[in-house]
């Protein structure tokens, strides 16, 4: 049987620069055993990716003919839902245009398009993920609602999002935002709209993120939104692929020196140089940062390769990491940082008042949480 790290390999050798070359292609050709790779790619929705990078490399041929009609079945049936995702990006585009209402759209939903993906069958995502002005939300909820979306899930409090529209028969949600992260403060919105650059598809115009933009949201969305995965360990391959395909596109626009200095200025540079080196060690990104990864962050890189493939590592460490994650010196800084006092005197307060708001049953929750 083929091991979890073995099936990470091949996964990975799939999605590098002429997917991985020959030796790769010898690799995949000795596979005994595809399903623990192919359980792998499902797993972080990158099996229709390699199938795109493979036919693109002309390296279809090395796979069992079993493996190449199951992956040429995924990727055509996503490239037919990709097309009914843009025409209805593009409808929602065309309302939000014609209300005046400036949008950008955010994630996975450039690979609708851009060309930073071998084809537009390659990327699997859920939602249709877009930024507006805060200004102007409530017009773009009412001219959501005049193409019968509906709000299924509002985030209370409203701090990034507002809620997740859906409509029947739509084959995805739209995520409408206000702020890209919820830690807004490390990239604020005000900052994605002065550098955005006009798009055009089909007569309809919107923006996207700036290339340097699209990268550092890639990266602060993997690591540290939401559940704070650069503390977990946890390592979302799809994104680092993501990661690699926007900075190979943005190559010369990118500015990866303020990447690095604002990752400095919230002490995140060992998240940075960790997922980086993920990047450049499963997907072959030609190392774009200044200074070499670090000791730490070649440990932490490690760290979620083993987790990976044991995921009972990351389950047992999730309390200690779910403590980092939510005393982070960038969270206790924004919340405190007009009080002149050490880092562990902002961790012991918020300690207090997290447990002065919460029951037994909220702070248990809060220490074991998982998704």
């Amino acid at each position: 049987m083929t091991s979890k790290r073995e099936a990470l390999r091949i996964v990975a050798d799939a999605l590098q620069p002429e997917a991985g070359g020959l030796k790769a292609a010898i690799r995949r050709r000795k596979a005994q055993d595809w399903m623990v790779p192919l359980r792998l790619a499902n797993d972080h929705f990158l099996a229709t990716s390699m199938f795109a990078s493979l036919a693109q490399a002309h390296r279809l041929a090395a796979l069992p003919c079993e493996v190449n009609d199951y992956l040429s079945l995924l990727h055509r049936n996503n490239a037919e839902r990709n097309e009914a995702l843009r025409g209805q990006a593009l409808e929602m585009l065309r309302a939000l245009q014609a209300a005046s209402i400036p949008t950008i759209v955010l994630k996975g939903g450039l690979s609708l398009f851009l060309d930073h993906y071998p084809d537009r069958g390659a990327r699997m995502f859920r939602d249709l993920d877009v930024l507006v002005p805060p200004s102007a939300m409530a017009a773009a909820i009412t001219a959501l609602g005049r193409l019968g979306y509906n709000a299924e899930t509002r985030y209370q409090p409203i701090q990034h999002a507002y809620a997740e529209f859906i409509r029947e028969n739509d084959p995805g949600a739209v995520d409408l935002h206000v702020e890209v992260i919820d830690a807004h403060y490390i990239l604020p919105h005000r900052e994605i709209w002065d550098s955005a650059e006009v798009l055009e598809a089909d007569g309809v115009r919107f923006q996207a993120p700036s290339p340097t933009h699209r990268v550092l949201h890639n990266l602060l969305h993997a690591t540290i939104h939401h559940l704070g995965n650069h503390y977990r360990g946890s390592l979302k391959l799809q994104q680092v692929y993501d990661f690699t395909l926007l900075a190979r596109h943005g190559a010369g626009k990118i500015d990866w020196r303020l990447i690095e200095d604002r990752l400095r200025e919230h002490r995140l540079v060992t998240a940075l140089q960790s997922y980086t080196l993920a990047a450049s060690t499963l997907f072959g990104l030609t190392w774009p940062l200044s200074e070499p990864a670090s000791l730490a962050a070649r440990f932490h890189f490690r760290r979620c390769i083993a987790q990976l493939c044991v995921p009972a590592l990351e389950t047992a460490m999730m309390p200690w990491a779910n403590l980092r994650g939510a005393f982070a010196w960038h969270r206790m800084n924004a919340l405190y940082s007009e009080k002149r006092e050490p880092l562990v005197a902002h961790q012991f307060h918020h300690a207090l008042e997290f447990i002065r708001k919460s029951t037994a049953k909220g702070l248990l929750n809060r220490l074991f949480r998982i998704g």
